[in-house]
């Protein structure tokens, strides 16, 4: 079979420096960080795409396990976290809620939806029942995965090589 050409990130402030090593090892798209408003594959300067997650994230915004409400003020305090959908967290009822209405957003603006579902924050918070409401959700869409991407995304790139050589 063919290598690998997708990965995904660990979300840091700052992901240069990992976009640089996946780059250097083939790696074309990488799903690293949180953008709310994000639209897909977005170029950068480490020589890959980056794909951020534009839909609100499970672990960081749901109340689960020792992320009560007094961990998550504690937290948001003590570290001033915040991602582009806010420092709050939810409970999962709540949040599903949300993501569904996210999820229908983009869809009728013609968005592709870009979103995480950890398992175990899933199962610890109602042992899959949001998750099994999202995955239905999801059932009724298209899905694209990111290794059918990198054609689009090699057009994009030699269209902004091109504009960028025109410019100059």
């Amino acid at each position: 079979g063919g290598g690998c050409t997708t990965a995904n990130g660990p979300a840091h402030r700052d992901p240069t420096l990992w976009l640089l090593v996946l780059a250097a090892a083939g790696i074309e798209i990488c799903s690293d960080g949180v953008k709310k408003a994000g639209q897909g594959l977005e170029w950068h300067p480490a020589g890959i795409y980056n794909f951020p997650l534009n839909i609100m994230p499970d672990h960081e915004h749901i109340y689960h396990a020792e992320r009560t409400p007094e961990w998550v003020e504690a937290w948001v305090k003590r570290y001033h976290w915040s991602d582009d959908f806010g420092s709050d967290s939810y409970p999962v009822d709540v949040w599903t809620d949300k993501v569904l209405a996210q999820l229908q957003h983009n869809e009728a603006n013609g968005q592709v939806s870009h979103l995480i579902l950890h398992p175990l924050t899933m199962y610890l918070c109602d042992r899959y029942a949001s998750a099994q409401r999202i995955l239905i959700y999801l059932s009724q869409c298209e899905t694209v995965h990111m290794q059918d991407l990198i054609p689009q995304a090699n057009t994009l790139h030699t269209m902004n090589t091109e504009r960028t050589l025109k410019c100059r």
